[in-house]
């Protein structure tokens, strides 16, 4: 296997391991099998000078000199312990579902009290909810640069268009007034759920974290077509 085809397959598939013949990997295959990531194991025979100079020129470009040498998404983690550590195998905490649950709140006392009829609650609630989406949305939208940090795939350079066409589109939106607001939101919201479903086929993103992405933007969706429902009366 010469240093070009080692470097595509490392390039195109989400975990890749290099080992040798006398590497031990059993534990590292279940461990990966049980977590569901797409992986290939690569066995470089020490016994090849081809591939002799492949590892040594991995050693050179990534500064590891051990073996197993893992890699995801293209960048050396480092070897077995680190691949245990990563988010991809790391189990979910349980946090993330009290902190997503606890974001989806506004949402939903916003798409409640927009239909208040007293004084200028709803209007208020309305607008406030309003906003508090156009930063959540923003929000999601920088997760898939942060996502696209860690992957050397040039592939992968539409994220970080993406991070920044919600937050751009939704400026314009905002003029227009609360009707292209909700229709701006509402795309954006279901799309980058879209975006995230397909990235999770290729083991993006960890397993758990698409559920809860599902969860909360359900909540979100349904709370804004309730405030849509509120418009004419505001």
């Amino acid at each position: 296997m010469d240093a070009s085809t080692l470097g595509r397959i490392i390039d195109e598939t989400p975990i890749v391991i290099i080992a040798s013949k006398l590497t031990d990997t059993r534990t590292l295959e279940k461990r990966l099998g049980l977590a569901g990531a797409d992986f290939r194991i690569l066995i470089l025979g020490m016994g090849s000078a081809e591939h002799r100079q492949a590892f040594h020129d991995l050693q050179t470009e990534h500064g590891w000199s051990q073996l197993p040498m893992v890699f995801v998404h293209g960048r050396c983690i480092g070897g077995e312990p680190e691949l245990y550590d990563h988010p991809l195998l790391r189990p979910e905490d349980p946090i993330t579902w009290t902190l997503g649950l606890a974001g989806l709140i506004p949402f939903v006392l916003g798409a409640l009290g927009s239909h208040l009829d007293v004084g200028l609650i709803g209007p208020h609630i309305f607008n406030a909810t309003l906003a508090y989406a156009v930063l959540i949305l923003s929000f999601m939208a920088g997760s898939q640069w942060g996502g696209a940090v860690n992957v050397r795939d040039q592939r992968n350079r539409w994220r970080y268009v993406l991070s920044v066409i919600p937050p751009l589109v939704i400026w314009p939106a905002w003029l227009m007034g609360p009707v292209a607001t909700l229709c701006v939101l509402l795309a954006g919201f279901a799309g980058l759920l879209l975006v995230d479903i397909g990235l999770q086929r290729r083991k993006g993103w960890p397993g758990w974290y698409l559920k809860l992405r599902a969860v909360l933007t359900t909540g979100v969706i349904v709370s804004l077509v309730v405030m849509a429902e509120a418009i004419p009366t505001l």
